[in-house]
């Protein structure tokens, strides 16, 4: 069951205007997300970011919010999705670290966020004869480190990495550009549901949200916030991996 703090929480995530960022200060002016919800302008643009117009669109959505988190919420249980939020003392630590980590993750599985080595395995969805042997030894050369395997379930390099991971014994992490509990690429639908028995499958979505093209670069920062190292097996200049790659170099991983 959802709490009444999770409840308002949820509620913020869908206020207009208000990113991860700007809900974070709100939550932490306000002391809790149900006060947002309490607040009147004059005291809205008082907290760090929030200005006159930000302060009224707040007030104006306030109730869609509400009336999103009540939906939102039969859905999260009809599917058997569970919620972490940033303010929850399990929330991924090495996630937390970045500035505009999401306030909010929907994820089925096992929450193995915290396991004391994460490595993001990504790369093109075309890989050659060479990147597939080479995605399969590393994985078979780090299986003795235990360590966790971080990829986003894309066909190619990223399908490789988890299904080696499983393979080999090792926990694996699928973060989508979706909302759960559909998979995209459908194609990796069995791969998905294997990795709910050996890892988590996570998504900052609502649910049934549908793969749209921005959402996978904001996608990819939860790939590189959650992992220690980020490995690119092939990709283009301007593929998504190496978007995933420089986002890591940006938070000095």
């Amino acid at each position: 069951m959802i709490d009444d703090k999770k409840f308002y929480l949820l509620a913020l995530c869908k206020i207009k205007n208000v990113g991860s960022v700007t809900a974070k200060n709100l939550l932490a002016y306000c002391d809790s997300a149900e006060n947002v919800f309490k607040l009147k302008k004059h005291q809205l643009i008082k907290v760090p970011g929030i200005g006159e117009l930000v302060a009224e669109e707040i007030i104006k959505s306030r109730n869609d919010a509400l009336k999103f988190a009540e939906e939102e919420i039969k859905k999260i249980e009809k599917y058997q999705i569970s919620l972490c939020f940033y303010t929850d003392t399990d929330y991924p630590t090495r996630l937390k670290l970045i500035n505009d980590s999401p306030l909010v993750l929907y994820y089925q599985g096992e929450p193995v966020w915290n396991a004391d080595r994460i490595i993001a395995v990504v790369g093109t969805r075309k890989p050659t004869a060479y990147g597939k042997d080479l995605t399969t030894k590393f994985i078979q050369d780090i299986q003795p480190t235990n360590a966790v395997i971080i990829s986003g379930l894309a066909t190619g390099i990223d399908t490789i990495a988890h299904r080696e991971a499983l393979n080999n014994g090792l926990k694996t992490i699928a973060i989508l550009g979706n909302g759960l509990p559909d998979i995209y690429p459908a194609v990796n639908t069995r791969l998905a549901d294997e990795i709910r028995n050996n890892g988590t499958v996570i998504s900052e979505y609502p649910v049934h949200t549908l793969p749209e093209a921005p959402n996978f670069p904001k996608r990819n920062r939860i790939v590189a916030g959650m992992a220690d190292a980020v490995v690119v097996v092939e990709s283009k200049e301007d593929g998504g991996s190496m978007i995933t790659a420089n986002i890591a170099d940006s938070y000095h991983k």
